[in-house]
């Protein structure tokens, strides 16, 4: 058996099952929003479906809108695959974004929740 080499950074993680989210797109001459889903996840990108064709290279914005709303963060499309999903890569830190993707939770509720317990 082969095994193929991971090129990647980061290992990849699925996602919750039910989570929305938004992709902001900034072309040079008009500025639109599409519905999508994150099917899997890294620390460093990942491989989303939307619901309108992402245009490659391009800057965009993402962020997970249920079950936890995280910030917008900076990404750009990287590749396109033959099922028509598409390869993100992030351009900032994507650590909220991957929590609440991946278990459903965001820091600011965590660290409330915290600050709250110590009065």
């Amino acid at each position: 058996m082969i095994h193929a080499v991971e090129r990647r950074r980061f290992s990849r993680a699925s996602t919750l099952e039910h989570h929305l989210m938004s992709l902001e797109v900034w072309e040079p001459r008009a500025r639109w929003r599409t519905p999508g889903r994150i099917l899997n996840i890294s620390r460093s990108g990942a491989l989303v479906s939307a619901g309108a064709k992402l245009p490659k290279r391009e800057s965009l914005w993402l962020r997970l809108d249920h079950p936890e709303q995280t910030p917008w963060l900076a990404a750009r499309v990287v590749r396109i695959d033959r099922n028509g999903a598409f390869g993100i890569e992030f351009l900032d830190s994507a650590s909220e974004l991957y929590e609440a993707a991946t278990h459903g939770i965001r820091f600011g509720n965590v660290l409330g929740s915290i600050q709250d317990s110590d009065d």
